[in-house]
């Protein structure tokens, strides 16, 4: 219901799959991939939220109507106060993509739920201005708003209200677990959090592309713990990450035509702190921001799921640390690490 706490527990086993629709008259089905079984549906208005318990290891996939938000957590574990991680994504705009000028959404879990050190404390709402823009945000009922305005470049962030697990205590902004913000111009919206790993959407759209606003923050002191990127070049080329404060260098790598045809990649480890970077390339690349426990070493990044996607006829590298699952929306002929496969 709108506005009022409900108290339930999930399933033990289940994560928690909330769907967000645009436009009235939407109607949402919940299928299983490999049984074809149509396993939920429901209709919702513009701003009503569906939750559905999804098990843990189930293929599925969502068909909408309209254009919806998803928005997918673990269960109980990403609301539990023992944990440190939180999630990290981006959300999609109304408009479609990433970038847009308005976001309806609910807001990711990202901030221990006791916050007893500032450390764990991070944000569930980060706003980049891609031009200067003049910002509304408000939450379902319309009892919580707020505006800004931000130039080009500048950031707004807060801590929206999300779940909180059983006696967790919230310290966020809004009455509702859903929100709207609008902009005046194109924006790009996400979540913060510690234990970050999400591939980062180009600047210009789609996961390829030679621009990323890629912010990372890993503040909780652990044996292991490191922000990283991971940057998979698509063409030879300059690659250049910048602080977005002050536009100073970090770090530049050079990609040779033989790095490229090589599978060669970019391990960048950052060390602990509140990174807000940008990224840029002279040729096409895909960029993923994580972090790193136990070791600073690629192969110790997680935990979580990620997701990125391809353009009809588009090439897509990128690195994973245990293992990738290919989906497609239709019947269609694919090239995957040189072998073509049929995918339904």
């Amino acid at each position: 219901a709108k506005g009022v706490k409900v108290n339930f527990t999930p399933p033990a086993g289940h994560a928690l799959l909330d769907v967000i629709a645009y436009k009235d008259g939407t109607r949402v089905e919940l299928y299983d991939i490999v049984s074809g079984l149509l396993l939920n549906s429901t209709l919702l208005n513009a701003m009503d939220k569906a939750t559905f318990y999804v098990p843990y290891g189930l293929y599925f996939k969502v068909v909408a109507s309209e254009r919806v938000g998803v928005l997918l957590t673990g269960g109980w574990a990403a609301y539990d106060p023992g944990s440190f991680s939180g999630v990290a994504t981006f959300y999609p705009s109304v408009e479609g993509g990433f970038r847009g000028k308005t976001f309806v959404f609910m807001p990711a879990p990202a901030t221990h739920q006791y916050g007893y050190t500032m450390d764990l404390v991070h944000r569930n709402l980060y706003v980049f201005a891609l031009e200067k823009s003049d910002v509304k945000l408000s939450d379902r009922i319309g009892k919580f708003s707020t505006s800004t305005s931000l130039d080009r470049g500048e950031v707004f962030s807060a801590i929206l209200q999300s779940r909180v697990t059983h006696g967790g205590v919230s310290a966020a902004v809004g009455y509702d677990s859903v929100f709207r913000l609008s902009s005046t111009g194109e924006i790009t919206v996400g979540s913060v959090a510690l234990g970050a790993l999400v591939y980062i959407p180009a600047l210009t759209g789609g996961y390829v592309g030679k621009a990323f606003w890629a912010p990372n923050h890993a503040t909780y002191r652990q044996t292991g713990r490191s922000a990283v990127l991971v940057v998979v070049p698509l063409e030879p080329g300059r690659v250049t990450v910048y602080r977005r404060e002050d536009m100073s260098v970090v770090a530049e790598r050079e990609f040779t035509a033989s790095d490229v045809e090589n599978n060669k990649y970019w391990y960048l480890s950052l060390g602990i702190g509140r990174f807000d970077l940008l990224v840029r390339s002279t040729g096409d690349i895909t960029v993923l921001v994580a972090q790193t426990l136990q070791e600073d070493s690629p192969d110790f990044i997680g935990d979580g799921i990620t997701f990125l996607g391809s353009r009809p006829n588009q090439e897509v590298k990128f690195f994973t640390p245990s293992m990738a699952v290919v989906f497609s929306p239709e019947e269609q002929t694919a090239w995957i690490d040189g072998k073509q496969m049929q995918l339904k």
